[in-house]
């Protein structure tokens, strides 16, 4: 009884899990314009302020966890 209620639980979760797949937009459409003739180049993903702030608190983190790390390292050997 206990692995059937197992085996269900997991397979509708499997289920819920891959429902977003199938629930994705197209893709973006032709940008219109011929780079080649002197229309508009295609843009690329803007990195605005939020992807430059994350970028750089993950990069102090590693510096702050390296820091760490290494004083660690340091204090084992004394």
């Amino acid at each position: 009884m206990k692995k059937s209620i197992i085996s269900i639980i997991a397979i509708v979760l499997f289920v819920v899990v891959q429902l977003p797949v199938f629930a994705q937009a197209d893709g973006p459409g032709d940008p219109g314009g011929d780079p080649e003739v002197g229309g508009d180049p295609p843009l690329g993903a803007p990195l605005d302020g939020g992807t430059l702030l994350l970028l750089s608190l993950g990069v102090a983190y590693g510096i702050k966890k390296y820091h760490n790390y290494k004083n660690e390292e340091v204090n084992l050997e004394d």
